[in-house]
């Protein structure tokens, strides 16, 4: 009885080894719904080289102090444009629907963020989150701190 428990709450007994039953199947649930989101955006991409695609995301991710993938319609995206702005952030901002590739940018995407969520944040090559982990980071100081280390902040706003 106390082992199907642990086996259904994800606890472990001691001397137990091994992840438990229950996060395995989360991370088997988890990875297979981002298999199917990013089926679906490739499916509306239509035909196109993934390994272009992934490359170009790499390449502007590390090239790019502050990197934004959006989508011209989103509100969260708003809000986060409207963060960064009231900050005098220095990005770049790719808006996904209104690019002819964008689906494909956007299925690439998931693979590089475990999410498909936008907004899509970078900050000095690493993946910041969306709008919420960004207002989060900007609530306790972090993202200003962020932004000045990947060199996004213009020198009279740091």
């Amino acid at each position: 009885m106390i082992t199907a428990f642990c086996l259904v709450t994800g606890l472990t007994l001691p001397g137990q080894t091994g992840t438990p039953l229950a996060l395995r199947s989360r991370e088997v649930r988890m990875n297979l719904f981002g298999q199917l989101q990013k089926g679906f955006y490739s499916v509306m991409a239509g035909e196109y080289d993934a390994a272009q695609v992934t490359s170009t995301l790499q390449d502007a991710i590390a090239r790019r102090p502050c990197l934004m993938y959006s989508d011209s319609q989103c509100p969260t995206c708003l809000k986060a444009k409207n963060l960064l702005n009231t900050l005098g952030t220095m990005k770049t901002v790719v808006d996904l629907d209104e690019l002819e590739e964008g689906m494909a940018m956007r299925a690439e995407l998931i693979p590089i963020t475990s999410t498909s969520a936008l907004p899509a944040v970078f900050i000095g090559g690493k993946f910041v989150g969306d709008y919420d982990a960004m207002a989060d980071l900007h609530r306790v100081g972090k993202l200003k701190e962020l932004l000045t280390q990947a060199g996004a902040l213009a020198k009279d706003r740091v």
